[in-house]
């Protein structure tokens, strides 16, 4: 058992021991420019499934402690390995850069700013993306931590408009993310200059949007309103009404949309039309995760436990008991899901049966939703 005695360490270690093994992947990922995990759900539709094969142990690999400084948000790993991770609290926090290899700092910076659950983004130009509660989106360079550009949210209705959702990029470089009271915004990613901003639903984003693969925006809000949005501008394409969704959507290869709901259900949505196709109760009181989606388009949640789903009509292909499985999962190429509840899991996706799992000890894992 580890027994840390920090906090603020054991929360990054949860991370590392995913990140440490993923550098056996497709050559593709290798790229001078494409980053190896951007953003929250490791690709614009949130699906979770990475091309890079997990660690097959619970060895661990590195700690990094960010000293007095609380880390309850996701990381981000750039194109050469470094892991970007942002914490803190209040209006005082630091964006670090740290050693994917090692887990020594390369550099840090102090923001003088609020964060909610947002977490960080990292574009192929190297820019990293975060919005505050503070109503400004900032783009830092990921090389040194300067800050490239900012920009201030400012609508006709309130002083402050809080970001509450991470940013999504767009292959073309476009950064997507929702502000209050309700509306999505669209900047060019390079300059921080808005392209669009959507018509306001007075109420929160809490989670990100989705890109589908028709190229349509996803977003729920927390009055319960589903929509798809018109990339280009921002225009309403359908709406639906479920009850309040307070984590991110994802979409499938079947072109089907995901969204939990906090009264404990799952909801199937047909990408082009708005249908609802099915809703699945889960158990719990409280579901604000992001459902994860494999190459054969199984679901994977967690709520009182961690269920596999079949996406056709949500029924359930097998459950692994975890009581305190709320946040999202991963999945690498070779199936296995990755998901934390008091410990870390490592599970066969095909049967869901164990494959490791690691204690914490005496600290505590802070959110499965944070696991990259």
């Amino acid at each position: 058992m580890f027994n840390s005695g920090s906090t603020k360490s054991i929360i990054l270690l949860v991370f590392i021991l995913i990140l440490s093994a993923c550098g056996d992947s497709d050559s593709s990922q290798n790229n001078q420019s494409i980053p190896q995990w951007p953003m929250i759900g490791f690709n614009a539709q949130h699906t979770g499934l990475c091309n890079y094969i997990g660690p097959e142990s619970n060895k661990l690999k590195w700690v990094f402690s960010a000293g007095s400084y609380y880390i309850d948000k996701s990381p981000v790993i750039g194109a050469d390995g470094t892991v970007y991770i942002i914490c803190g609290y209040a209006e005082h926090n630091k964006l670090f850069a740290i050693n994917g290899k090692t887990g020594l700092k390369k550099w840090e910076i102090f923001i003088n700013d609020s964060f909610g659950r947002v977490s960080l983004s990292i574009g192929k130009n190297g820019l990293i993306y975060i919005g505050s509660l503070g109503s400004k989106m900032y783009a830092f360079e990921s090389r040194t931590g300067r800050k490239v550009w900012e920009y201030k949210v400012e609508n006709m209705y309130f002083d402050d408009s809080q970001i509450q959702c991470s940013v999504t990029i767009s292959d073309d470089g476009v950064i997507y993310f929702g502000a209050n009271p309700g509306f999505i915004l669209a900047l060019n990613g390079d300059t921080g200059e808005k392209i669009w901003e959507s018509e306001t639903t007075w109420a929160t984003y809490a989670g990100s949007p989705a890109i589908g693969l028709d190229g349509n925006l996803y977003v729920g809000d927390v009055a319960g309103r589903v929509r798809s949005l018109d990339i280009e501008t921002g225009a309403i394409v359908w709406e639906s009404v479920i009850t309040q969704v307070e984590g991110t959507p994802s979409v499938g290869t079947n072109n089907i949309l995901y969204v939990t709901s906090v009264d404990g259900y799952i909801n199937a949505f047909n990408c082009q039309t708005g249908e609802l196709l099915w809703r699945k109760n889960i158990g719990g009181n409280f579901l604000a995760s992001t459902p994860a989606i494999d190459l054969y388009d199984n679901i994977y949640a967690g709520s009182d436990s961690f269920y596999s789903l079949n996406s056709l009509d949500g029924e359930i292909n097998w459950e692994y008991p975890e009581r305190q499985s709320y946040g999202s999962s991963i999945i690498d190429k070779n199936g296995t899901v990755y998901f934390a509840g008091t410990k870390l899991y490592a599970i066969n996706g095909n049967d869901g049966s164990l494959k490791w799992e690691f204690d914490p000890g005496d600290s505590f894992i802070c959110s499965s939703s944070d696991l990259i």
